[in-house]
C-alpha cells in the first residue's frame, strides 16, 4: 500500500471517529431535550394528583370571630372546583375532666340550618361542666332542652 492510500485511510478513519463523536453529542443533547420534556409533564402531573388527592381546602373561612353562614356558603358556591359543601367545622381542643386530667378533643360542628352562624359545637360524648366558673359552647341543642 502505497502513501497516498495510507493517508486516505487514516483521513477516513479519523472522519468515522469525528463523525461518530457528533452523532452522540447530538444523540445526547436529544435525549437530554426529550427527558426534560417529559419530566417538566410529569412533574406538572405530579402536582394535580397530589392537591386532588391531598383534599386540600378550596376555600379559607377565618372562624376566630363569628361567621355568618351565608357569606360561607356564597364563597363556596362561587367557588368553581367545589360541587357539595356542608357547613360543619372539626377544630382540635381540650377537655379538662372533673379530677383535672387534660385530654386532647377533636371539636366537631354540626349543621344547624336555623343558625346564623356555624362556629359553634356540640358536645356529643362527654360530660359538661356544671361547677362554677366553667362552661360550654352549644350550638343546636334546643330539642333536647339545652340553651
Amino acid at each position: 500500500m502505497n502513501n497516498i492510500n495510507k493517508s486516505v485511510v487514516r483521513k477516513l478513519l479519523r472522519m468515522k471517529w469525528r463523525t461518530l463523536a457528533i452523532a452522540l453529542v447530538v444523540g445526547l443533547a436529544m435525549a437530554m431535550i426529550v427527558s426534560g420534556l417529559y419530566g417538566g409533564a410529569v412533574m406538572d402531573e405530579s402536582v394535580q394528583v397530589f392537591f386532588e388527592e391531598s383534599a386540600m381546602p378550596d376555600v379559607f373561612v377565618d372562624f376566630n370571630v363569628p361567621v355568618n353562614r351565608s357569606e360561607v356558603n356564597e364563597a363556596l358556591a362561587s367557588s368553581r372546583d367545589v360541587d357539595d359543601f356542608d357547613s360543619r367545622l372539626k377544630v382540635g381542643g381540650t377537655y379538662v375532666s372533673p379530677n383535672d386530667e387534660s385530654f386532647q378533643a377533636i371539636l366537631i360542628g354540626m349543621g344547624d340550618p336555623d343558625g346564623a352562624t356555624i362556629n359553634k359545637f356540640e358536645l356529643v360524648k362527654g360530660e359538661f361542666f356544671d361547677g362554677t366558673g366553667e362552661g360550654n359552647a352549644v350550638s343546636s341543642m334546643e330539642s333536647k332542652g339545652i340553651r
